[in-house]
């Protein structure tokens, strides 16, 4: 079920921190970032981030960015937070509640609004956040035969990436990824068997 989010007071936090610059040492990657599925199939998509500070600054205290995709091709099932080995190293203490310091929307056809803010000290977070790890993990639905690239939104206005402190932007390399989906085995079989029969009638009209 999807988290609706209510969270102003983080959007006027993220807002209010320094201009946002797109390229840096932290990089945001999907992972598979290229993936050929079969119509009907699900699959997840990680949000992975790395380049961080070791025991060390930097670490991300809060984000709140968009994922693009294409609607026509691809159906958003479900969003989970955290790395599926090292938690949430967001919420490294357990102490966010779901709609508030982190949730998810469909906001717009082809748009998933995610947002995450830490409740851990900025000390806290610098000593024991992994400098590599899963954000969330999405899972989507092929729902027609076609390409959907996979971006994060890097327009200033819908995209904050956090310091520990939630105050200071980090700059970050974004990643783009790009799934193609396929006809299923099962039409691909059927549409073959077809040209056959077809064939054969033809023969047979010869």
């Amino acid at each position: 079920m999807q988290v609706r989010k209510s969270h102003c007071f983080l959007a006027s936090v993220l807002m209010s921190a320094a201009g946002f610059s797109a390229r840096g040492d932290i990089v945001i990657d999907f992972v598979p970032s290229v993936l050929t599925v079969p119509v009907g199939d699900t699959f997840d998509i990680d949000v992975v981030i790395s380049g961080l500070g070791v025991g060390a600054a930097p670490s991300v205290g809060a984000f709140d960015f968009d994922i693009l995709f294409n609607d026509a091709v691809l159906s958003l099932n479900s969003l989970t937070f955290g790395d599926p080995l090292l938690g949430d190293q967001i919420d490294l203490s357990g102490l966010a509640m779901p709609g508030i310091d982190l949730g998810y929307s469909v906001s717009a056809p082809g748009v998933i609004d995610v947002f995450e803010f830490s409740l851990d000290t900025e000390a806290f977070l610098n000593a024991n956040q992994a400098d590599e790890f899963v954000m969330f993990r999405m899972s989507f639905d092929a729902i027609a035969a076609g390409f959907s690239a996979l971006s994060i939104d890097d327009n200033d206005h819908f995209f904050a990436l956090l310091d520990a402190s939630g105050l200071v932007d980090l700059p970050a390399t974004l990643n783009d990824g790009g799934i193609t989906v396929i006809p299923a085995p099962g039409a691909a079989v059927l549409a073959m068997l077809g040209v056959g029969f077809v064939g054969l009638r033809l023969r047979r009209w010869a």
